[in-house]
């Protein structure tokens, strides 16, 4: 078990567990979700838009309910605290944007199935995440180390957070 949560865990009354948990939430847990949405600018608003506030306050709550269920079943254990919250928030992130943009999840899905079922492209991880490209480019690309961002071939999938493709929409 994380050494952050133990004293939460550890905890002999209600009064003092809710005292640490504030303080899981509010010095450990916040700063990472804040660093998180903040470097995503969520909807492409900035880390400060009501859509950003609303995520953090969903995963916070989210982060109470399982660190209360936490503490009243221990066999479930979170062995990284921060691991967990930089995982939870990604994962409210990506389902936020999921409802927000469905066309744009949808096109997204259709690229990785295209490039990772047709023979003459290819997907593989670059330094700035993963890349597309013609199966040929992927090859070539094995073998570089990358010294700077004008030696990328290919396109990154994903494109900006919150970017909502319209030229690509369909009826489905």
């Amino acid at each position: 078990m994380d050494h952050i949560l133990r004293t939460f865990i550890e905890a002999t009354d209600e009064v003092q567990a809710d005292h640490c948990l504030t303080i899981l939430i509010d010095e450990h847990a916040t700063p990472i979700v804040k660093d998180i949405l903040g470097h995503g600018e969520i909807a492409g608003a900035g880390p400060y838009s009501q859509d950003a506030s609303d995520l953090l306050n969903d995963i916070v709550i989210n982060l109470v309910s399982r660190l209360r269920q936490l503490r009243h079943d221990p066999t479930q254990d979170i062995a990284d605290f921060r691991s967990y919250v930089a995982g939870t928030t990604y994962n409210a992130c990506n389902f936020y944007l999921r409802q927000k943009f469905p066309r744009r999840s949808r096109l997204k899905n259709r690229l990785r199935y295209l490039l990772s079922h047709d023979n003459h492209f290819a997907l593989w991880n670059g330094p700035s995440g993963l890349l597309c490209g013609f199966a040929a480019w992927r090859d070539k690309d094995e073998h570089k180390t990358y010294e700077s961002d004008n030696s990328l071939r290919g396109a990154t999938i994903g494109g900006f957070i919150g970017e909502e493709v319209d030229e690509y929409d369909d009826d489905d």
